[in-house]
């Protein structure tokens, strides 16, 4: 029960982080998106140590993290 409950705990932090990129690009907030990025780092850390094919899913915050400098130029 206890890895049901830690792996829907880290899916609603992707979840959460990635509604929270959408609103951030919105609204062109700098700090609403690296909220996102760290809180989608976060969960993709924890599950990339137990199954190696996650690690393909962590570098794709490298691409808001990028935009997010571009928006306000």
């Amino acid at each position: 029960m206890e890895f049901f409950l830690l792996g829907l705990t880290l899916w609603l932090f992707v979840i959460v982080s990635l509604i929270f990129m959408v609103k951030g690009f919105q609204k062109k907030s700098h700090p609403m998106v690296f909220i996102s990025i760290v809180g989608y780092l976060v969960p993709m850390a924890i599950f990339s140590m137990y199954e190696q094919y996650f690690i393909v899913f962590a570098p794709l915050a490298i691409i808001p993290f990028v935009a997010a400098f571009q928006m306000k130029r």
